[in-house]
Order: structure tokens, then C-alpha cells, then sequence
């Protein structure tokens, strides 16, 4: 989803970029945020109170998310979690790299 964003936005030739693919994958993405935001209601982490490999797992997209400017203010709780997310020695390390 956000590889068909990238790719049709920022990769390709204006000439060769599908912003039917472009849209159909934003609205992909923003569905997902929705279902992050409601995982993210009452816990600081998407599988609870742990930080786990899912929020490993999530914070290259938002990062993705971040630089493509996807990401908004009509989910706040991402937008939280992604700064905790940021704050994280590995993440900064992984950033290094």
C-alpha cells in the first residue's frame, strides 16, 4: 500500500504515475491508521501495555507515512504513538544506519 504511494509519487516520472493507484492505496492507508487509532484507545502499544514486534513491525511505515505527508491529525493517537515510537534508542539507532 504505501510502496504503491511511493512509487507513483515519488519514484516514477510525472508521465508514468497512476493516481488511480495512488488513491486507491491512500484510502488503503487511511484505513489503516483507523484500525491503529482503535487498537491504540486505551493502550500505549498496538498488543497493549508492551512494546512488541508488531510496533517494531509499524514504525517503518509510519516513518514511510511521515515523509509522504499521510500522516494527519484525524488520528492523534498514531501520531503519539509514532513520537513514543521515535523516542526509542533502537529506532534513533536504526535511523543511523
Amino acid at each position: 500500500m504505501l510502496s504503491d504511494i511511493a512509487s507513483h509519487t515519488m519514484m516514477k516520472p510525472e508521465a508514468e504515475r497512476l493516481p488511480a493507484v495512488v488513491a486507491d492505496a491512500q484510502s488503503c492507508f487511511a484505513a489503516v491508521q483507523q484500525v491503529w487509532e482503535h487498537a491504540l484507545a486505551d493502550q500505549p502499544y498496538l498488543l497493549g501495555e508492551e512494546f512488541s514486534a508488531a510496533d517494531v513491525m509499524t514504525g517503518y511505515p509510519l516513518l514511510l507515512a511521515k515523509y509522504m505527508k499521510l500522516l494527519g491529525d484525524r488520528c492523534p493517537r498514531v501520531l503519539d504513538y509514532f513520537e513514543r515510537l521515535q523516542k526509542r534508542p533502537a529506532f534513533k539507532k536504526a535511523l543511523e544506519v
